[in-house]
């Protein structure tokens, strides 16, 4: 017999139970709703000893109206008889008072204060509620535990699930057919036998209860050992023996009823023991599982448990101490009700978090196998056959070519037709994994609209979460060296960077890939990584590893978990799985490609904005005197300069005009800048000399500026008023004077602002006084003009400027600027300026 007719031969096995007892538990209802009703009088009776200390069954806690209060029975009266059956315990009054239908009376023959007297009592009948529920609570398990094992007939999980339902079904037949105490139900001629195998029935389904629950979610070490599944059954079958022994021997000789314990009793407490077992099971698992993903469902399945054992217990311990309301209000039984969430809580665990397997790889591989096969062998006879006939039609000679071309037409169709045969085998038999490739086909096209790289790992991460549904998942992306966690979920531990090494991991990578021929990483290759992370991706249970690569790069890898449901992932599922790793390596890429061209843009505008600040912190306007002309700008090499040039008016005759240059360039040197500026602004004042200044400036920046800073300078302070100007330079350019068409370079000593603390900074710093002769012009400039090169790495220097400037000497300050930049461009040509250039021109008219 094929796989195929064995597989199909299980199911029609397990429809045909189900179908058998759906009827069983549907016909159990019925029975209990409409037929099997117990009879009350609306009072309760007490087996034990009176006031007097008289042994017997009395009658207390009766209702006011009740049809025992219509009677004329009063609380504290003994039961001696109903019907003239003598009543030896409460058991025996019910189960004479049963044989009566509503509307019936009932003769009570009672004893008080010496007297016997008769009275006449109207039967009310009520539903066995208790019974009800629990056979309502197997049927609805009964159907929950079919389509989990129609899932996966050969389940281990997925069959005792299953069985539960079965043996529970065949137990809850007990309250149906026999009456609500231990005895064969009055009405109806029932065979003795039949209590016998409803108790084993009893002890199955609480032994498969346990079993079910040592398994679930994962297997409890406690099956790990030897023979320890049939100790467990062993444990729970055989009280059952024994309670089918008290049972023949009860029936046989009612004088033994009273004997403890009560077999009614002993399958009570196991049925509650297991309850409590399957909850303390159910409770750990929470606790064990309570950091990883399948902690979700397993939480609220334990809620829903504890509240459906809770409504078991309640009824247990509340009725001996209300019982008057109980039987007089016995709608308060629905709480019972709440069981039946609980195999409805299973469904959804099971169906949406894929709790269990529902499907198996073997029997995909088989199935594709004989599915293929088959088309193979149907198109190669069909090919083969057309060809030989219509070789035959055009001759021996056309024979060969016919065949040649049946065959390439074999080729083109066989495999279109098998793919769609094996996509409607995986929907019909395997729907977990055509959904999960139906998940990944479409994901990978909505993947391309999404943006922003935290948007994209974020969506995996919900993808494989709430869609694929595996325990964990990790993302590492390329940084540097290593491998940096950007995305994961259901780790107990993590690992934020691999000690992998990227480039000795590609190397290793490439090898095992044997040139790109393989496209994922197993576990028993995990040896591509280093030991430590090897041992975590291990430890934390990483089945896969899917690199991400883009043009044959590799910008990371994606690490997946088991499935929820335990399978391993099948060939299609490792193909859809390469195709969306590739989707997401290309996505992750662009990503990070806009996120670095928007970080620039960015950038770029916060530059502008910050030489639009520069600028602004530049004098717009050089107002002195009519006498004296000054004109001055800094062309920064790059978008901020690290030169400055400044005028600082201390009074209507008092000025002083500086030009700096800090070592380096770019933002950090033009922030350096702006706080020298400010402290010069505040330094420069009315009696202050240049040197004075300089020498306090660099007591004050000393220490924050830092080792590898320093700030050239030369500060002039002019006076109109005397008709001088004075010159100290800290180690910057020299001040370049032309007059009558001369130059020559003045260069005080002086060392750089920040080079020393103090002592030798003012001790080589010098202050050079100079009278104001018209026709005289003075250039403070940046040694970014002199050390200007060309396309022939000439520099312009101090001999070009010099005689560039005397010669245009007669010239305005402004039109002297202009021929000394025009110079410097046509200089310069092609090449990109190296340094800042910045010039300041001081014209004495």
């Amino acid at each position: 017999m094929g796989i195929n007719s064995i597989f199909f031969d299980r199911k029609f096995i397990i429809n045909s139970v189900t179908l058998l007892m759906a009827l069983v538990g549907l016909l159990s209802i019925y029975q209990l709703i409409f037929i099997n009703t117990t009879s009350n009088d609306e009072c309760l009776w007490f087996a034990g000893k009176n006031r007097a200390g008289q042994w017997g069954i009395y009658i207390q806690d009766i209702k006011s109206g009740g049809v025992v209060d219509q009677a004329g029975i009063k609380n504290g009266d003994a039961l001696l008889k109903i019907n003239g059956e003598p009543i030896r315990d409460t058991y025996t009054a019910q189960q004479i008072l049963n044989k009566l239908d509503y509307g019936e009376y009932a003769q009570y023959t009672i004893k008080r204060d010496g007297q016997i007297l008769i009275k006449n009592v109207f039967v009310k009948k009520l539903i066995h509620y208790p019974n009800l529920y629990f056979a309502i609570f197997y049927f609805v398990w009964l159907m929950v535990g079919y389509l989990v094992i129609i899932s996966n007939p050969y389940g281990v999980l997925q069959t005792l699930f299953y069985l539960i339902g079965v043996f529970g079904t065949i137990y809850s037949t007990r309250g149906a057919f026999l009456d609500n105490l231990m005895f064969l139900n009055p009405k109806f001629d029932v065979p003795t036998l039949f209590y016998y195998p409803i108790l084993l029935a009893s002890c199955f389904t609480t032994g498969t209860f346990v079993h079910f629950f040592l398994l679930f979610p994962h297997k409890s070490k406690i099956l790990k050992y030897k023979y320890s599944t049939y100790i467990l059954y062993l444990f729970f079958t055989i009280p059952g023996i024994w309670a089918i022994y008290r049972t023949n021997e009860m029936l046989n000789d009612p004088s033994t009823m009273g004997t403890f314990p009560h077999p009614e009793f002993l399958i009570s407490f196991i049925n509650i023991f297991a309850l409590l077992l399957g909850f303390v099971s159910l409770v750990w698992s929470v606790i064990k599982y309570r950091k990883k993903q399948e902690g979700i469902p397993l939480r609220w399945l334990a809620g829903v448990y504890l509240l459906g054992i809770g409504s078991v217990f309640a009824l247990i311990f509340l009725p001996p101490k209300n019982a008057l309301i109980f039987y007089n209000h016995p709608e308060f039984y629905i709480a019972l009700l709440t069981l039946t969430l609980i195999p409805i809580a299973f469904a959804i665990a099971i169906f949406k978090y894929q709790l269990m397997d529902v499907s198996i790889v073997v029997k995909n591989t088989i199935l594709y196998g004989s599915v293929s096969l088959s088309i193979a062998v149907i198109y190669f006879l069909t090919i083969y056959g057309f060809g030989q006939g219509v070789g035959t039609i055009f001759g021996e000679e056309y024979r060969n070519f016919v065949a040649v071309l049946s065959f390439v037409i074999f080729a083109l169709v066989f495999q279109k037709t098998k793919d769609k045969f094996q996509e409607f085998i995986t929907k019909r038999f395997f729907p977990d994994q055509y959904f999960n490739n139906q998940i990944l086909l479409n994901y990978g096209e909505e993947l391309v609209n999404i943006v922003g790289l935290e948007n994209i790992l974020k969506s995996v991460k919900d993808m494989f979460r709430d869609l694929i549904i595996v325990r964990k998942m990790s993302i590492y992306l390329a940084n540097g060296e290593r491998f940096h966690l950007a995305e994961d979920f259901g780790n107990v531990e993590i690992l934020d960077a691999l000690n992998t090494n990227i480039k000795d991991f590609e190397l290793k990578y490439n090898v095992y890939l044997d040139e790109g021929k393989k496209k994922i990483i197993h576990k028993e290759s995990f040896d591509v990584f280093d030991k430590e992370d090897r041992v975590f991706f291990k430890k934390e249970g990483y089945n896969l590893i899917l690199p991400l690569k883009v043009n044959r790069r590799l910008i990371g890898f994606l690490a997946l978990g088991e499935k929820y449901n335990g399978n391993p992932y099948a060939d299609r599922d490792l193909e859809s799985l390469s195709s969306v790793a590739s989707q997401i390596a290309v996505s992750v890429e662009n990503a990070r490609l806009y996120k670095a061209e928007t970080r620039k843009a960015q950038l770029e505008r916060d530059i502008d904005l910050a030489k639009q600040i520069q600028e602004s912190l530049l004098p717009g306007s050089f107002p002195i005197r009519d006498n004296i002309e000054i004109f001055g700008k800094m062309i920064p090499a790059s978008h901020i300069g690290g030169d400055y040039f400044d005028i600082i008016k201390v009074s209507e005759s008092r000025f002083f005009i500086v030009i700096g240059d800090v070592s380096g360039k770019g933002l950090p040197a033009s922030l350096h800048m702006t706080r020298v500026q400010a402290m010069l602004h505040m330094l420069c004042s009315h009696g202050r000399t240049p040197s004075e200044i300089l020498k306090e400036l660099n007591r004050k920046i000393y220490d924050s500026l830092g080792k590898n800073w320093f700030i050239t300078m030369t500060l002039i302070g002019l006076d109109t008023e005397l008709n001088c100007l004075r010159v100290c330079r800290a180690g910057h350019t020299p001040v370049l004077i032309a007059r009558d068409g001369k130059a020559d370079f003045l260069q005080p000593k002086g060392l750089a602002v920040g080079l020393d603390r103090g002592d030798l900074f003012d001790l080589h710093l010098e202050e050079v006084r100079l009278e104001l002769i018209p026709g005289t012009s003075i250039l403070l400039f940046s040694d970014g003009i002199t050390e200007m090169m060309n396309s022939k790495n000439e520099l312009f220097g101090d001999d070009r400027l010099k005689e560039l400037f005397a010669a245009n000497n007669h010239l305005t300050s402004e039109e002297q600027y202009n021929v000394i930049t025009g110079k410097l461009l046509e200089f310069r040509g092609d090449r990109e300026p190296y340094d800042d250039e910045t010039a300041l021109i001081l014209k004495i008219k």
